[in-house]
């Protein structure tokens, strides 16, 4: 439906397969209950609220989303697509195969956010905070992850490729059998990282890139370094 919403209340919700196209989303809340299979697509989203919402496969594309909290909600299998969604915070929120694609989550918090198979493509998290999360199996991927901080996050099996992490912090990270790949990392902190079966590849470094405490010789070999022994056999 093409509809617009302005300084409008929902309560208690129990949304499925509902579309809401072009239309205009404006000092409106949405809050307690459900929304499932659903979608708001190309719609002025602004200065709207969600609160206490059990997300499951829903899609955001376009809207302003900045400073909102999300914090402590189910977000499971919820994609955003072209959002703006400046300093908003996820602390602790439970995420599923999330999916923030070219989008502005700069200065976002995700602090403690349960993200398993969070997708970031072609996105903005510059100065983002994602100490102690849980990405495991996360990819970011043609992103901008300047001075973001994954400290002591959980982030096996990840994958970072294609990506500017200048000055970011990865110190503590749990990025056993994770691969870093093709991605700039000037003044970055790569430190105390557990990178066993892990693989750093093709990486930008610069005299400032600190590797203190990181045993790199439990990663898995670069590209270069087997094809090198390959045929010297």
């Amino acid at each position: 439906m093409e509809t617009d919403f302005q300084e409008t209340w929902f309560s208690e919700l129990e949304w499925e397969r509902v579309t809401v196209m072009q239309g205009v989303i404006e000092s409106s809340c949405f809050q307690n209950g459900a929304m499932k299979n659903s979608c708001f697509v190309d719609s002025a989203i602004k200065n709207t609220k969600f609160a206490s919402i059990e997300f499951n496969e829903f899609m955001f594309k376009g809207g302003d989303f900045s400073g909102h909290d999300w914090s402590n909600m189910s977000l499971n299998k919820v994609q955003f697509y072209d959002v703006r969604s400046v300093g908003a915070r996820f602390c602790n929120t439970k995420t599923w195969h999330m999916g923030i694609h070219e989008s502005d989550f700069s200065g976002s918090d995700f602090r403690s956010v349960e993200g398993d198979f969070l997708r970031v493509y072609k996105s903005s998290i510059t100065d983002a905070i994602f100490d102690g999360a849980i990405l495991n199996n996360a990819q970011f991927t043609e992103s901008t992850l300047l001075q973001s901080s994954f400290r002591g996050a959980k982030m096996g099996k990840a994958m970072i490729m294609d990506c500017d992490a200048s000055r970011a912090n990865f110190d503590s990270v749990d990025f056993r059998m994770g691969e870093m790949v093709k991605t700039i990392v000037y003044g970055s902190r790569l430190t105390q990282i557990d990178c066993r079966l892990s693989k750093f590849d093709e990486l930008i470094e610069d005299d400032d890139t600190d590797w203190v405490g990181t045993l790199r010789t439990l990663a898995r070999p670069q590209d270069s370094e087997r094809k090198e022994k390959l045929g010297a056999v």
